[in-house]
């Protein structure tokens, strides 16, 4: 059961001080005024709670870090379940975060395609090991596919967007983009938790907790992963990059597509789609920026053919600066951006290859 107090920022919450309902960017920022302490209410060691942490083969996201910190708020046994192979720096690492008391290995898992079903069975099968009263994930490609099938099978609501947590059983999430905050209490005996991305990450040191497989469920699916590879460079992800270059369906065909990795690849910058690029065959959804794909928040975005429909700008207003290019000047995106350049982007394109080459 879900009890749901909607809070809705009238105008002036705009230009007052909001601070008394408004849920801060860091998840560990509760609000000052609060009568009760959360650190009183926390689970502590009787429960556990899993952390579903997200990689690159190499190293966490920071997202990671952002639920690992929420999750330090509810309770302080945490088991952490890392999907995929991985090196054993990772696991290492989030082996001395504080709060975590156990790491567990799927590697049955691929890394490359992330078949949500075999990780759908091997989170139940933990879950009927350690019965965790909490299950958490980040709002990104993988956390929105394989939560809400987990929560399905449970019995249980997936609560989404995720932007702060009051009490063990009480949190606020974002709704109409962003504009208003519901606070929801949830009853059930298992929370299933989808928190937002953008948020500010925590770094806490604790003791070595030990590093064990996960248990694997009998007669997992056969699950084939096809692979579209766009390029051969090593770009940052999506989550990770400082800069990213976002292509919409203003550039016409996957070919087009395509040039947006000459300019990547001199700005060490990730690659993203909006929904109609991707609707249209010329990025796979897994590149796909907003509300629906992933959001992000890096130091700089630029939209290259990006009208900016209201999905987009969603998954991309904590972008620190936002670049638009567009020969459409009532092109939404330009409201919120930083900087515009009023122009045909392929005859943009080939001018900031030529600037980045010799300047």
């Amino acid at each position: 059961m879900v009890t749901v107090m909607m809070m809705v920022p009238t105008l002036s919450s705009f230009f007052l001080d909001t601070s008394e309902y408004l849920p801060s960017n860091n998840l560990l920022d509760y609000r000052k005024n609060s009568s009760t302490s959360l650190d009183s209410k926390r689970l502590g060691a009787g429960k556990e709670l899993s952390v579903i942490a997200e990689h690159n083969i190499k190293h966490i996201t920071p997202t990671t870090q952002v639920i690992l910190a929420a999750a330090r708020k509810i309770s302080d046994n945490i088991i952490v379940l890392i999907p995929g192979t991985t090196n054993s720096t990772v696991a290492k690492y989030l082996s001395t975060r504080k709060g975590v008391s156990k790491v567990l290995t799927a590697e049955n898992v691929d890394n490359d395609g992330f078949p949500e079903e075999n990780f759908t069975s091997t989170i139940l099968a933990t879950h009927k090991i350690h019965n965790f009263s909490h299950i958490i994930g980040v709002s990104s490609q993988l956390g929105k596919s394989v939560l809400p099938r987990v929560a399905a099978k449970l019995d249980v609501p997936a609560v989404t967007n995720i932007v702060n947590v009051k009490t063990p059983d009480t949190f606020v999430r974002s709704i109409y983009a962003g504009k208003a905050f519901m606070t929801i209490k949830v009853m059930d005996p298992v929370k299933v938790i989808i928190v937002k991305e953008g948020c500010c990450s925590s770094n806490c040191r604790g003791n070595q907790a030990p590093i064990e497989s996960a248990p694997i469920e009998e007669g997992l699916y056969s699950v084939k992963s096809q692979k579209m590879r766009l390029n051969k460079s090593k770009l940052p992800l999506l989550v990770d990059a400082k800069t990213v270059i976002c292509g919409g369906g203003g550039l016409q065909s996957s070919e087009n597509f395509l040039k947006l990795y000459e300019v990547a690849n001199a700005l060490d910058a990730a690659v993203g789609a909006t929904k109609s690029a991707v609707d249209r065959g010329f990025a796979p959804k897994s590149l796909q920026v907003g509300q629906i794909g992933t959001t992000i928040a890096p130091d700089l975005y630029i939209g290259i053919g990006v009208s900016g429909n209201l999905e987009h700008i969603t998954g991309i207003k904590d972008s620190r600066v936002i670049v638009a290019i567009n020969k459409d000047c009532n092109a939404p995106l330009f409201k919120v951006a930083d900087f515009g350049v009023v122009m045909d982007l392929f005859d943009a394109l080939p001018t900031l290859k030529y600037l980045l080459r010799h300047f």
